[in-house]
């Protein structure tokens, strides 16, 4: 299979979520030749995005789609691997923080 892999987090307002639908669209699209491909969503924000808050976040954009996450170790690596920035930012102004990363399709 080709593998499609998206990096971001399920916590993001706008950029994530727009990128998994028109995953997910063009998934539809494809009807049965999207058994060719495999859907992959790797969070950069391990300490929000566990197992369980993935689980629950990717069916609503294709089923298919898988959401990877690992210890903040595993997920540097792999984001070095694939040249993938992401910083994580803080905000006095809120109580949880945001995620800068550039967003790209590989």
């Amino acid at each position: 299979k080709l593998m499609l892999v998206y990096f971001g987090f399920t916590y993001c307002p706008d950029i994530c979520p727009t990128g998994l639908k028109t995953i997910g669209d063009t998934l539809m699209l494809l009807g049965r030749n999207a058994e060719n491909i495999a859907p992959v969503f790797i969070t950069i924000d391990p300490e929000r995005d566990t197992v369980e808050q993935l689980a629950s976040y990717m069916p609503s954009f294709h089923p298919s789609i898988q959401g990877l996450t690992g210890t903040p170790q595993e997920i540097k690596a792999v984001l070095g691997e694939y040249k993938v920035y992401a910083q994580k930012v803080e905000k006095p102004d809120m109580s949880n923080y945001m995620m800068d990363h550039s967003a790209y399709m590989y």
